[in-house]
């Protein structure tokens, strides 16, 4: 549109006679608008426990089916590979296991990572529930699904190996531990990509420290789960705790997801 076209549409807009407002329509609009913000007020707010039942249905059965999955492949490949004899010594599988208990954990990282891989952050940021709200769901979810398949792998080695119990879970617990709490810790305070880059190194290096555990580590420090290391589990769960509300209720964490 040119100068001129637009001062002459702009000149015959202003100069128009005033509209007359209806005083009943306009009383009507008026009644109708207050009970519609009555309503909305007085509709009662879906507490977390609903919410996190709706994020079941909608992600978390996904989830847990790729867990499931996950589960039936490392019980059929330790099945296959408990009888052979290299692996039958205390210390090839003490590095097995910590190996694997740093794979479950890792399994967590895409579903974490998968709003801010999709650009969903300022959807999540503008709902109902925060960002941190959804988060919490997600990880309660996630965390279920990890539960029951480091159950099924300590059954499978109690089943199949040659351990004992208590090492069994001292090996499985420990690294999931410490690979929670680092990550946890990097969740609230660092950027979506950043935490991602980095908490795939950290359980990289993590796995890297366990495959390569030295034959003089296992039987004085690594075979039972003895009081010293019940004292370092309690110890990394109350970290892993404290990250956990401190990313809910004290960091920054949906202002780290939109930079």
């Amino acid at each position: 549109m040119k100068r001129k076209d637009l001062e002459q549409t702009l000149i015959r807009t202003l100069h128009q006679p005033p509209v007359t407002v209806n005083e009943q329509h306009f009383a009507a609009t008026c009644r109708l608008a207050g009970m519609q913000a009555h309503q909305k007020q007085a509709r009662r707010r879906i507490t977390f426990l609903p919410f996190l039942s709706m994020q079941i249905r909608y992600i978390g059965w996904k989830i847990w089916l790729a867990q499931s999955i996950f589960l039936l492949l490392t019980g059929c490949i330790l099945n296959r590979i408990y009888g052979i004899d290299h692996l039958k010594t205390p210390l090839h599988l003490a590095k097995l296991l910590s190996c694997l208990s740093v794979l479950v954990f890792m399994s967590a990282l895409p579903p974490v990572y998968r709003s801010a891989r999709y650009r969903m952050q300022e959807v999540e940021a503008a709902a109902r529930f925060s960002s941190a709200k959804l988060l919490m769901a997600k990880l309660i979810i996630i965390g279920a699904g990890d539960l029951f398949i480091l159950s099924g792998i300590f059954c499978i080695t109690i089943w199949k190996a040659s351990l004992r119990a208590d090492s069994v879970i001292l090996y499985l617990c420990f690294p999931f531990l410490l690979g929670s709490s680092c990550c946890l810790f990097l969740l609230g305070h660092l950027p979506p990509g950043q935490f991602f880059a980095a908490s795939i190194m950290l359980c990289s290096f993590l796995i890297l420290a366990a495959a390569t555990l030295s034959r003089h580590a296992v039987p004085p420090f690594y075979n039972s789960f003895s009081s010293g290391w019940i004292a370092v589990c309690m110890i990394l769960a109350a970290f892993n705790i404290r990250q956990f509300r401190y990313i809910l209720y004290g960091s920054s964490y949906t202002e780290l997801q939109l930079s």
